[in-house]
C-alpha cells in the first residue's frame, strides 16, 4: 500500500478567525481581507461578527468573494487529508475482517456504558431527593413535638369526662333502644355523640396543626422513563463529508438529569376534608384551593 508523504501545509490554509486548519471552503471578507471558514457565517442570516479587526463590524457574506487560487489550495489539502483517512478506514477494515465479533462488541459498548452511567445518576438523583422528604418529615415532627406544652386544648382534655359521657349515650341507648316511636330521641342521641367525636378528633388533629401529611406519587411508565434516557436508532450515513457543513445542529446532551420533583414525587400537605387530586400523564398533584 502507497504510504502518504507529510507536507508542511501552507499559511494560507490557517483561518484567521478559529486558528486552525480550514474546515470548509475559504472565503475573503470584505472589505477587510481576513480568510476565513464559510461555515463560520452560519444560517440563515449569512453574517458574520468580525473581531479580528481594531473595530468589531458585522460582515454580510453576500459581498465577501471566493478565490480560485485559494480554493485549489483548499482542495488539494482537502485531498490529501482524505486519503490519509482512507488509509485508516482501509487498517479498520482489514481489523474488522480478523475478528468482526470484537467490532461489534466494542461497537455497543459505548452505549451499554452510557446506559450504566445514566441508571446510577438517576439512582442518586432518586435517593436524594427521597433523603429532602425524609429530612422535612422529621422536621415536622420534631417541630410538633416541641410545641405540645403550648397546645392548650390538648392539655385540658379529660379522657375522663368523655369516658362518662359514652357511658352516659350507652345507657340512653339502652333505654330507646327498646321504646316506641323514639325517632326523634334516637337521632338526637346520634347527633350528641357524632359531636363529642368531632371534639375529640379535633384535639387529636391540633397536635399537628390540623394538617394532615401525605405522600402522592405517579406511576412510573414507559413515558416517564423515556424521558430518562432512550435508545435511539439512527441510519449511519456512508456518505464522506470532505467540508464542514455550513449549518451546524448542536449534539443532544443527555445531562442534566430531569427534575425529579416535577416527574416522579411529590410530597405535601394539606387538610384532609379539602384535599383534591390532579391527575396528569407526568405526575398526580395535590390541589389546597378550597374552591370548589
Amino acid at each position: 500500500m502507497m504510504s502518504i508523504s507529510k507536507k508542511s501545509y501552507d499559511e494560507d490554509l490557517y483561518c484567521f478567525h478559529c486558528q486552525s486548519m480550514f474546515e470548509s471552503v475559504p472565503i475573503t471578507l470584505f472589505p477587510c481581507g481576513w480568510v476565513i471558514c464559510s461555515h463560520h457565517f452560519g444560517n440563515p442570516m449569512k453574517k458574520f461578527q468580525c473581531n479580528m479587526c481594531p473595530t468589531i463590524h458585522i460582515v454580510d457574506a453576500e459581498k465577501c468573494i471566493k478565490t480560485k487560487p485559494m480554493e485549489i489550495k483548499y482542495l488539494k489539502h482537502t485531498i490529501e487529508k482524505s486519503l490519509k483517512e482512507f488509509e485508516r478506514e482501509i487498517d479498520k477494515m482489514e481489523m474488522i475482517k480478523k475478528d468482526p465479533v470484537h467490532y461489534l462488541d466494542e461497537f455497543f459498548t459505548e452505549t451499554i456504558n452510557k446506559i450504566d452511567l445514566v441508571r446510577e445518576l438517576t439512582k442518586q438523583e432518586i435517593d436524594l431527593y427521597f433523603d429532602n422528604l425524609h429530612k422535612r418529615i422529621v422536621s415536622a415532627k420534631e417541630s410538633y413535638q416541641t410545641s405540645i406544652d403550648q397546645n392548650n386544648d390538648f392539655k385540658n382534655f379529660s379522657c375522663e369526662d368523655m369516658l362518662k359521657d359514652k357511658e352516659f349515650f350507652m345507657d340512653e341507648f339502652v333505654i330507646l333502644n327498646d321504646a316506641k316511636n323514639s325517632f326523634d330521641p334516637l337521632n338526637e342521641l346520634r347527633n350528641k355523640i357524632r359531636e363529642k367525636r368531632t371534639t375529640v378528633k379535633k384535639v387529636i388533629d391540633s397536635l399537628t396543626d390540623y394538617k394532615k401529611y401525605d405522600l402522592i406519587y405517579g406511576y412510573l411508565n414507559e413515558y416517564f422513563f423515556s424521558q430518562i434516557g432512550k435508545i435511539e436508532i439512527m441510519p449511519i450515513k456512508n456518505e464522506i463529508d470532505l467540508d464542514r457543513k455550513e449549518s451546524m445542529t448542536a449534539p443532544k446532551i443527555p445531562f442534566p438529569l430531569p427534575n425529579f420533583k416535577d416527574s416522579i414525587l411529590e410530597f405535601s400537605f394539606c387538610p384532609d376534608k379539602d384535599r383534591k387530586f390532579k391527575i396528569s400523564n407526568k405526575r398526580i398533584s395535590v390541589n389546597q384551593d378550597n374552591k370548589k
